[in-house]
């Protein structure tokens, strides 16, 4: 594995006596020195929020940035939204629910404290502190889409510039963007809503201050184009206003990468001024103004022209004026294949209606397809002149580099074979629905996930009927819960359409599930009525009604049953597929495939070219694709593996997936190799 001199990934223990002693000396009054700490590990912070382990997200390099732990503080993640506390001042039109997936809060008596909201693709969506929302509005036309911090790339040769304009089309991107965000779709279309980058794994380490989450990028718009980018983001805390951001990127589509581009900004309003470092580490105007616009001196600059940073702030001749660094690093051509010169872009809308200042950073890469790459970057808050001495600082530690993965060295998941009775529900009917986005269906959807949960609108009793095929016998319903402590269920009455009842009482409020058995019976449909719900908006994670008569699937999972059939790879080594576990939500039926786009909404694209155009062919069956019609939902990414032709079968025991009993019939390969093709880790002989 590649990867930097001293950076191996490790998971550190804290030394919790000396954080405790350096508390000590500050309450009695000793204090602490003056100045800025250098690697001085972070305090125990609380539990809260904290997850087990994921092997999937330990693929990061430790960083050898400073920390700035010299006051007490601790980082909490919060998985509920609190609108009453803080006026963000959204666009009118706009619910924070709709985007909100977690906050992540440093927390401080003796320094400035901030919190960062975490969207629903994994995005960084909202930045508040002492100065207020950082973040711009958003718009309804793009729900915390473009204005916000995220990973963004390009497949630039298939924009579809040789393509006529498509009045069909809302984005004007005639169906052929390529563009991918982290963050999500646009929702543009006439009644069409946010959709955001499914996430597939997350974990939060209250110890050592990070949350990491990675999500599968998407194409913002309808197009024939497709997204093969898996986002890797991991957030952590160091101390004193400074936030480490660092990205890995995967992609598994054929076509390579064009540019690496964190993208994001600031509201104008709050920040109309804006600052460059110069290569001394002094700073200098820098004043946006319009994106792109490089006619004018303060548009666009290369990294080795600056310090490695550049800062908003409310007044830049006043050194204690609040102000936002983003450090972007030096030299980031220092290692992997590289055209152009990497370089920053900023630029404001002053001019026009969004109270938005773009700042973004662009790095054209030479990619090949199924390599991970690495990008570190900071956040700094703090006053103007306290930016510019921790940025400076900092710079040295912004990173691009390439990443390798092998298989001798990269750690296996091993996965079990699990039997999963088939859906037996149509359709759910619900007293009252907070918003679509917790809109009765996902009870019945088969995820248990809080991505994916019901909740009613201001009620503590709800109701929840889910129909099922006519004449169906049912013994046992599951019950879920939403996984909080504000909203709960606890229990209530199942009542059944042929008039017979069931008391439920004690039903988890940590998600986790509680079967009710029962003698079975034959019915048309099942309704839960919530006796003893807490809280204000009271619903369910999931309610699953099951059948033994209508039979079982077998499925791969990474919860342990018995004897592993194989192993995936955790992290993505070079030539491999993710593996992902997807269920059709028109059928009920989960799968496996390599390719996220199997069973998703689809429609013929009607080539516009002539016959004799030169580019006709180029344009010739090919397929719109619509994922976030959500058709099907991706469950869980089972790890990576290996087709066979990249597989060291010499090496290492593999077996294919089609040879695993059962599975080979839950397999879609989509346009993605087959399960003939894509091989399981076995263990050592």
């Amino acid at each position: 594995m590649n990867q930097p001199v001293n950076q191996q990934p490790t998971r550190p223990t804290p030394r919790l006596s000396r954080w405790i002693l350096l508390v000590v000396l500050q309450l009695v009054g000793w204090g602490c020195a003056t100045g800025l700490s250098v690697a001085e590990p972070p305090p125990a912070a609380t539990a809260a929020g904290a997850q087990p382990t994921e092997p999937l997200l330990e693929l990061f390099p430790v960083s050898g940035a400073p920390t700035f732990y010299q006051k007490p503080s601790e980082l909490v993640l919060q998985k509920d939204v609190m609108f009453w506390q803080r006026d963000k001042k959204w666009h009118p039109e706009l619910d924070e629910k709709t985007v909100f997936h977690a906050t992540l809060q440093h927390r401080a008596v003796t320094e400035r404290s901030w919190e960062l909201g975490i969207g629903k693709g994994g995005q960084m969506y909202s930045l508040y502190s002492t100065f207020g929302e950082a973040m711009p509005p958003s718009s309804p036309g793009s729900q915390w889409n473009d204005e916000v911090w995220q990973f963004t790339t390009i497949y630039a040769p298939l924009l579809g510039n040789d393509l006529p304009e498509n009045p069909a089309d809302p984005t004007r991107q005639k169906f052929a963007n390529a563009f991918v965000h982290q963050s999500g779709t646009y929702s543009k279309e006439k009644g069409s809503r946010p959709f955001y980058s499914p996430i597939l794994a997350e974990h939060f380490d209250g110890e050592q201050r990070t949350y990491t989450v990675l999500s599968w990028g998407q194409i913002p718009s309808p197009s024939i184009n497709r997204s093969g980018v898996l986002v890797y983001a991991q957030y952590r805390d160091l101390g004193a206003g400074v936030i480490e951001l660092t990205y890995i990127i995967y992609n598994f589509e054929d076509e390579p990468m064009t540019n690496l581009g964190p993208w994001g900004g600031v509201r104008t309003s709050v920040f109309p001024e804006h600052v460059i470092s110069n290569p001394n580490g002094s700073y200098r105007y820098f004043t946006p103004f319009h994106y792109g616009y490089d006619k004018l001196e303060g548009c666009r600059i290369n990294f080795e022209d600056t310090g490695g940073w550049a800062a908003v702030t409310a007044n830049a001749d006043d050194p204690r004026s609040h102000a936002l660094g983003v450090v972007f690093g030096k030299q980031l051509d220092r290692q992997g294949d590289h055209y152009g010169k990497p370089r920053y872009d900023v630029g404001d809308t002053r001019h026009g209606k969004r109270d938005y200042t773009v700042q973004a950073t662009v790095i054209h890469v030479r990619d090949v397809p199924r390599t991970a790459h690495l990008l570190r970057m900071y956040f700094v808050i703090d006053t103007l002149k306290k930016v510019a001495g921790k940025a400076n600082r900092l710079a040295d530690h912004a990173v691009y580099q390439p990443l390798t993965f092998t298989e001798a060295d990269t750690p296996r998941v091993p996965l079990y074979e699990e039997r999963i009775p088939h859906p037996v529900a149509t359709a759910a009917a619900v007293s009252s629905e907070y918003s679509k986005n917790y809109r009765a269906a996902k009870a019945i959807d088969g995820i248990r996930d809080t991505t994916s949960e019901w909740s009613s609108k201001g009620e503590q009793t709800p109701w929840i009927r889910v129909d099922l095929q006519p004449g169906t016998r049912v013994n046992r319903v599951v019950f879920c819960d939403k996984p909080n402590d504000v909203d709960n269920a606890h229990g209530g009455t199942l009542r059944f359409s042929d008039g017979t009842s069931v008391a439920v009482t004690g039903i988890p409020v940590d998600g986790q599930p509680l079967t009710v058995e029962f003698p079975a019976r034959t019915v048309d449909w099942v309704k839960f009525e919530i006796t003893a719900g807490e809280g204000n908006h009271v619903g369910l994670m999931e309610l699953t009604v099951v059948s033994d008569d209508a039979g079982y699937q077998s499925i791969l999972s990474r919860t342990p049953a018995g004897a592993p059939v194989g192993a995936a790879y955790a992290w993505p080594v070079a030539g491999s597929y993710p593996l992902f576990r997807i269920r059709n939500n028109e059928t009920g039926r989960e799968f496996l495939s390599a390719d996220p786009y199997a069973q998703c909404a689809r429609e013929p694209f009607p080539n516009p070219l002539a016959a004799d155009d030169e580019n006709h062919a180029k344009y010739e069956n090919r397929t719109i694709y619509r994922p976030y019609l959500e058709q099907t939902d991706w469950i869980d990414l089972l790890g990576f593996v290996l087709p066979r032709d990249k597989a060291d079968t010499d090496r290492f025991d593999y077996r294919p997936l089609a040879e695993i009993d059962g599975i080979a019939g839950s397999f879609d390969a989509g346009e993605k190799p087959g399960a003939d093709r894509l091989l399981l880790r076995q263990p050592a002989r």
